[in-house]
């Protein structure tokens, strides 16, 4: 077994190494998108319906159909929307981000993306622009196999950006 293959079966057995830092995934954000995708859904298809189906008693227009259908298309996307976050709760258990003495693992909806801590740069924490009330952070590092910028703290799946951004501080130096 490679390394996160045996990171990944110490966290699912419930068992990580000290030092380790496990950030479980928080499922509150995601019924949160459940719950809003489930009403744009429902206001979209009355919305489609109204437009498409209208009685007899009312004339029917060209532009009807046009908005009928694009709210049947809104109604599409945010069911994909909807299955995808509903896949992210439903793998839950399985869904968490640990940070080693070697390297950054992130499972999320049984996709394993792995980061050495050799190939991290300028880490950086990022505030988003209208964040409301509670700050909400982008946790943002260069990978230097790739030379992409990489986000590891998505939606606050895994918590507080800014625990997980000391804690990897904390590891780097």
């Amino acid at each position: 077994m490679n390394n996160s293959e045996t990171i990944i079966q110490h966290i699912k057995s419930g068992t990580p190494k000290n030092g380790w830092a496990v950030f479980k995934f928080k499922s509150t954000s995601t019924l949160v998108a459940i719950a809003w995708q489930l009403v744009a859904i429902a206001l979209f298809s009355g919305a489609a319906y109204m437009f498409i189906l209208m009685p007899v008693s009312t004339v029917r227009t060209l532009e009807n159909y046009y908005l009928g259908y694009t709210c049947v298309l809104f109604d599409l996307l945010f069911f994909v929307g909807f299955i995808y976050a509903l896949k992210r709760l439903l793998t839950a258990k399985s869904n968490f981000l640990v940070i080693t003495d070697s390297e950054v693992l992130v499972s999320l909806c049984g996709k394993v993306r792995e980061y050495p801590l050799k190939n991290i740069s300028r880490l950086t924490l990022v505030q988003l622009r209208n964040s409301g009330v509670s700050a909400r952070y982008r946790i943002e590092f260069i990978d230097t196999r790739t030379n992409r910028i990489t986000d590891i703290a998505e939606k606050r799946y895994f918590g507080d950006e800014s625990i997980i951004f000391n804690t990897l501080m904390s590891s780097l130096s």
